[in-house]
């Protein structure tokens, strides 16, 4: 077993919040080029799209949603928070 073998993400699904721009772009770039597919998910649908499309020129799975981490709870109960994902 080497390194590379021991924290390849290779096969494997990575879920990436604020993925369209910034940091969170940097982190989705990388691990669509070491073979994850990836979701992004963050609050404009417009840089999903065009994130998700240049994500997808090299290669890899990629799903984009709109989600606001932000919201609070519907009930009103405090800060709680979920998000339900569909990764097909």
């Amino acid at each position: 077993m080497n390194i590379e073998s021991l924290f390849s993400v290779a096969g494997k699904t990575a879920v990436v919040t604020g993925g369209s721009r910034g940091i969170g772009r940097s982190i989705a770039e990388t691990f669509a080029r070491d073979g994850a597919s990836v979701s992004i998910c963050a609050r404009g649908k417009a840089g999903l799209e065009s994130a998700a499309a240049e994500l997808a020129r090299g290669g890899a799975k990629i799903h984009a949603g709109v989600c606001d981490l932000a919201l609070a709870h519907p009930d009103g109960a405090g800060t709680r928070r979920r998000v339900h994902l569909r990764l097909d």
